[in-house]
């Protein structure tokens, strides 16, 4: 039921601006993961750099232009540290015996708090991307369901296979966060270009609720 505990909102009618306010439950894995081979040990200098890449993230790829009533509102969305946040662990990749189960980022939110690893052949830019998706499958899953969330907006199977009539990454112009895309050779910078869609953005206007400043 909505508004979510995670978000709040305000409107700021002289300016045309909406300051989006994510609340983020980041915790390190927990023991029986990495006993298991899931996840392996984060140290706290590391685990205060996620969080600071997580969130730069989140600024980055859904702040954008959203348009109210005819009226165009610049929208900042940042994200805050808070137990009562969408949990979230940001976790090292575990053993490769799992294969990508130890390594690929997740959020099967509502069902099970999410993993954003940070593997070693990934850029700042990349995982800042890769978080601001995995966040949104939180939003999404709340807003629509597990199904619409899950298939990427019916861009992919539940499992995350890109269906074959997926869109193609555009060459030019934003490319969109949350469903997945079919490569295209031509595309470059996809992940400086990567932005969450306006009806997305304006999903976590649904989800959250008004605060006065």
């Amino acid at each position: 039921m909505f508004p979510v505990d995670y978000a709040s909102a305000f409107i700021d009618e002289e300016n045309k601006e909406i300051h989006v306010e994510i609340l983020m439950d980041y915790v390190v894995p927990n023991i029986g993961s990495r006993a298991l081979g899931f996840t392996s040990k984060v140290t706290p200098e590391e685990f205060e750099n996620y969080v600071k890449l997580a969130n730069a993230g989140l600024e980055k790829h859904w702040s954008r232009p959203v348009m109210l009533n005819g009226i165009e509102y610049n929208m900042k969305v940042t994200g805050k540290m808070s137990s009562d946040g969408m949990p979230m662990t940001l976790a090292n990749p575990g053993s490769p015996i799992w294969k990508d189960q130890s390594s690929r980022s997740r959020n099967p939110h509502p069902v099970l708090s999410g993993n954003l690893y940070r593997v070693p052949e990934q850029s700042e830019a990349e995982y800042k991307a890769v978080a601001a998706h995995e966040i949104g499958h939180g939003f999404l899953s709340d807003a629509f369901g597990i199904d619409y969330s899950w298939t990427h907006e019916g861009t992919s199977t539940m499992g995350g296979k890109v269906n074959k009539d997926a869109p193609v990454e555009p060459a030019k112009g934003p490319v969109p966060l949350m469903p997945y895309s079919n490569r295209n050779r031509a595309a470059l910078n996809v992940t400086e270009r990567t932005l969450a869609s306006e009806e997305d953005a304006r999903t976590i206007l649904a989800l959250a609720s008004r605060r006065n400043k």
